[in-house]
């Protein structure tokens, strides 16, 4: 089943049972830059929608995840992972507007539509959007656009994890053209996004270390491929989404993205230690690369939720044919 970014890290869970695959489901159904919206089918490949995108000066706003040729609009959506972009411009599941899916009885279901104001009443669209397959097999999928910034430039300034936060959560509180920010041990970097005129000022105003037209750390970021994301011997690398404000656990972060409230840290600690600080916090944590398999992916903040998960999922698919297991080890019983 071809519902997930297919690459070295482990965002997708083993699982047992045959593969589908989407790959010859492929096509622009229907796209009109003037409207910002594109309809493709599921397994036409991110590089051939950013292409045709490309020609006309738009891109996709939550900057998905470029994993090698095979990632495919179809997996990107039922991945739900948002690039270095995603706190200024909005999530993945932000810019679905109409989905068309295969349940597991066989149905082919439409939601919402192909148009901005056509979303109405419940909104499975968004909901299938991040849900890795489990409700069924996507087929089409209606995105909104956005422009490509006429201007970008990345302001960088040397400062410690805990200066680089605090300088984070003050540039965040003011209307500036920002569209990325995130802090490593080599420093905190902003990116500034927008017009000549607006990203100029932007530059003035803040007075950064030092600002120039590199966005090679944000490719990087953005296809996870930064070193700070790659596993260690016996240290598999999590993704935690907590407030910005929120304290380290245990250890500083080996990066901080989305102005501190994703969180990418590689950690031999206890599984459970990681997801009940991140519970206690308001947050979740997830096991993104293992360095063994394990069953752990995703800590839910609410245990209230697992009951509205299991008969959700069992209203799309009441035999659990697809990706049993994967977010929940009993997701249908």
């Amino acid at each position: 089943l071809v519902v997930e970014l297919r690459d070295r890290h482990d965002a997708a869970r083993r699982r047992d049972g045959e593969s589908v695959s989407t790959a010859g489901h492929t096509g622009v159904v229907s796209y009109d830059p003037t409207e910002m919206v594109i309809t493709v089918r599921a397994g036409t490949t991110l590089a051939d929608v950013e292409s045709v995108l490309g020609e006309s000066g738009q891109i996709l706003g939550f900057e998905p995840p470029r994993l090698g040729g095979a990632s495919t609009i179809g997996g990107v959506i039922s991945s739900g992972l948002s690039g270095p972009a995603r706190p200024y411009r909005g999530r993945a599941r932000d810019f679905v507007l109409g989905i068309e899916m295969v349940n597991g009885l066989g149905e082919v279901l439409r939601f919402g539509g192909r148009v901005m104001k056509n979303v109405a009443g419940y909104d499975v669209s968004r909901l299938v959007a991040g849900a890795s397959g489990v409700l069924g097999l996507i087929s089409e999928i209606s995105i909104r656009v956005v422009p490509k910034p006429a201007v970008e430039k990345t302001l960088t300034w040397q400062l410690d994890a805990d200066e680089a936060r605090a300088k984070m959560r003050t540039i965040a509180s003011a209307p500036w053209p920002i569209t990325a920010m995130c802090a490593d041990a080599s420093g905190l970097r902003v990116r500034a996004s927008g017009s000549p005129e607006a990203v100029n000022d932007a530059v003035h105003q803040l007075q950064p270390d030092r600002a120039d037209d590199d966005v090679e750390h944000w490719v990087q970021i953005r296809n996870l491929s930064l070193e700070a994301l790659q596993p260690l011997p016996q240290k598999p690398l999590w993704r935690l989404s907590v407030p910005p404000a929120s304290a380290d656990f245990g250890a500083a972060a080996d990066l901080y993205d989305w102005g501190g409230a994703q969180r990418w840290l590689r950690s031999g600690a206890e599984p459970e230690t990681l997801k009940q600080a991140a519970i206690a916090c308001g947050g979740y944590a997830q096991c993104f690369h293992s360095v063994e398999p394990r069953s752990e992916f995703l800590s839910m903040p609410d245990p209230a939720l697992w009951p509205l998960t299991q008969r959700l999922c069992r209203s799309f698919d009441p035999a659990g044919i697809f990706n049993r297991g994967h977010h929940f080890p009993s997701t249908v019983e």
